[in-house]
């Protein structure tokens, strides 16, 4: 077969399945003073249960709303819809009855003891760093707690409690918040500054639902210990992550690096597995990027990339962000980008002329692993700017499942050149796109335009948060997703969020033969005097 030219041919085959969409319908949700905390693709900032048909969003809170200094600024909330995202209650809380120490970078996973669908017994367990009470300002500790979701009224039943305290600096942001077998929980850190030069070690706790306090007792369960390339100061340790099995009996860790006797100069997926509820874990795998195999009638991933422009090392570089899950059958899927490594520069990705967004997978323990291409990225980073520094961001790769884990979905930000015109790489007016794949049948649809168009929205979709699970409702499968605005324009004053979830939809009939039946969650709570329904017209973010 004849391919057509790269750059259009992937997209023609993506995009024939896209269906139409309408304008995006965005619920206002709540605040932060800043946009600390919100910027970690591992981060598990928001969640979604079919049972419960609730959605949550954690974050701090915004003291030009609550009040208090700059140490209140740590004081998490949460955005809690009770009827499916439809409507939702904001800024409930504060999570920390105590607030011993200032929290930063929350996760938040909901709970149904007994896999039930009472609101009264469910509950949002939820963890963040903390900080130590002087300098360094690195996190130096944990703090998690469990609270109710009850839409009737404020949080009632909370629960708070610090660990970790004095371990700086190894005690790190919590990453891939997840609930394994029934009753136990699971997040992954590496330490205050892995990527800046830390020991790199993975240090994995786990969590029991202890039904007497209503709350988790967090203790450390395994540290993992790559071998990584170089001196302590070389250490390349990004995306790090952990996902289960919808039967909690598969885990993987996974995060970005450079490992001994691997491909050097590049980073690559580094994954761990265990088969036994997350007890005991095997060996790290560093995956030759080189030698995985495109699925579909495409070149090989290095074909596909040398095609984009010179690649003077032969060298393929993920790039520094990325997003796991694991499906029915145990295999992970982890969505990252791919491209030629910029000249002799190390872990430099080159993206001036576009690159890959894969879903990387195996079938297999040890391989072989296939990516499947979910979309031909034209732009990657750009930065908010600040008062005292900028903060980067990228394409933000967010992957979710049905609670069965045999669908997956995709989504993440891009600027489209042709579009806005030649931007060098540049992430300079993100769009939030989405893609979703049946695992079952292999079909594949996206990516879809969300954003694009919109009055407010085009080119302002910044930094998407995507609950590991979707909703199904009766059109379609419904991707819970946040995105924040700048109220005014910088990192470090006031962040707005919205709901995104009700516009980023993908049709049953898209992905499925036969539409899934979709389980009635009954009438919605009736909501309180003070419950906000619709928000409204949005304001100029």
């Amino acid at each position: 077969m004849t391919h057509l030219p790269l750059r259009h041919a992937t997209l023609l085959v993506l995009l024939a399945a896209a269906p139409a969409h309408a304008q995006p319908e965005l619920v206002q949700l709540g605040r932060s003073s800043n946009l600390d905390g919100h910027l970690r693709p591992e981060q598990h900032r928001i969640a979604a249960s079919e049972a419960l048909d609730a959605v949550i969003f954690v974050h701090p809170q915004d003291v030009t709303v609550w009040g208090g200094g700059i140490v209140d600024n740590g004081r998490f909330r949460v955005d809690l819809s009770r009827d499916g995202g439809q409507t939702f209650r904001s800024d409930l809380g504060p999570l920390q009855s105590t607030y011993q120490h200032v929290g930063r970078g929350p996760s938040i996973v909901l709970y149904a003891p007994g896999g039930g669908a009472d609101p009264a017994a469910a509950r949002a367990v939820w963890v963040g760093a903390t900080l130590p009470p002087g300098p360094p300002t690195t996190p130096g500790g944990h703090v998690g707690g469990a609270t109710t979701v009850n839409a009737a009224g404020p949080i009632e039943h909370n629960v708070e409690t610090e660990f970790d305290q004095g371990t700086a600096p190894e005690a790190g942001f919590p990453a891939g918040i997840t609930q394994g077998l029934p009753g136990e929980f699971w997040f992954v850190d590496a330490g205050a500054a892995a990527a800046e030069g830390s020991s790199g070690r993975l240090n994995l706790h786990r969590g029991l639902w202890d039904p007497l306090r209503a709350d988790v007792i967090w203790q450390p369960a395994t540290t993992l210990a790559p071998r990584h390339r170089g001196a302590a100061n070389d250490v390349q340790l990004h995306a790090l992550n952990m996902a289960f099995s919808p039967d909690g009996q598969i885990a993987w860790v996974c995060f970005l690096g450079d490992l001994v006797g691997g491909p050097d100069g590049g980073l690559s997926p580094v994954l761990y597995r265990s088969a036994d509820g997350g007890r005991t874990f095997g060996p790290a795998r560093e995956v030759a990027l080189d030698q995985v195999r495109v699925v579909g009638d495409m070149p090989s991933l290095s074909g596909l990339l040398s095609a984009l422009g010179p690649d003077p090392t032969g060298l393929i570089t993920t790039t520094f962000q990325a997003d796991l899950t694991v499906d029915h059958a145990g295999n992970p899927h982890l969505l990252v980008g791919v491209a030629n490594l910029r000249g002799h520069a190390l872990y430099t990705p080159d993206v001036a002329d576009g690159h890959y967004l894969i879903d990387l997978t195996t079938a297999s323990p040890d391989g072989p692993w296939v990516a499947h291409v979910i979309a031909l990225l034209d732009a990657h980073a750009h930065e908010v700017p600040g008062d005292a520094e900028t903060t980067p961001y990228a394409n933000h790769p967010q992957i979710a499942r049905t609670e069965d884990g045999t669908h997956v979905f995709y989504s993440w930000t891009d600027t489209l050149s042709a579009l806005v015109g030649p931007t060098a790489g540049v992430n300079l007016a993100p769009n939030l796109r989405i893609a979703g794949r049946n695992l079952l049948t292999g079909q594949q649809v996206g990516p879809i335009d969300v954003t694009a168009g919109h009055p407010i929205w085009d080119g302002r979709a910044l930094l998407p948060a995507m609950a590991p699970t979707v909703l199904r409702r009766p059109d379609g499968y419904a991707l819970p997703i946040v995105i924040a605005a700048l109220l005014q324009g910088v990192n470090d004053a006031p962040t707005q969020y919205h709901y995104v979830g009700n516009a980023a939809v993908i049709p049953f009939l898209a992905l499925d033969p036969e539409p899934p039946d979709v389980p009635d969650a009954g009438p919605p709570p009736a909501p309180d005097a003070g419950e906000a329904q619709d928000a409204g017209p949005l304001p100029d973010a």
